[in-house]
């Protein structure tokens, strides 16, 4: 499956993190709904990040990739602080902000 990375391996590109490679990639692909191959995660473009904002990408992967811990706080480096904080701000209820916020420190 060749399709446009998204999630952790998206960050590990854009931000050049250096983050350990995956066993399992995220990928757009051709599918109706996020399915789980053995090599790949598919993911139908309606439920992958619409933009190339780091963020996006980050509540992505912890949504459906999960907590990788090494890459999430590797991205982190990269994602102004001040960001992070006015999306938990905005969505104090979401786990995966506050998954995010929790890995920050």
């Amino acid at each position: 499956m060749n399709g446009k990375p998204i999630g952790y391996e998206f960050l590990k590109d854009l931000l050049g993190t250096g983050a350990f490679a995956l066993a399992r990639l995220a990928r757009v692909a051709a599918v109706t709904k996020v399915t789980d191959l053995p090599d790949v995660l598919a993911v139908p473009a309606s439920v992958a990040p619409q933009s190339s904002d780091p963020l996006e990408h980050l509540l992505f992967a912890l949504k459906h990739e999960g907590l990788q811990l090494q890459a999430a706080m590797l991205a982190l480096t990269h994602i102004d602080g001040g960001v992070v904080g006015k999306a938990f701000q905005n969505s104090p209820s979401s786990a995966y902000l506050r998954q995010t916020v929790g890995t920050g420190q």
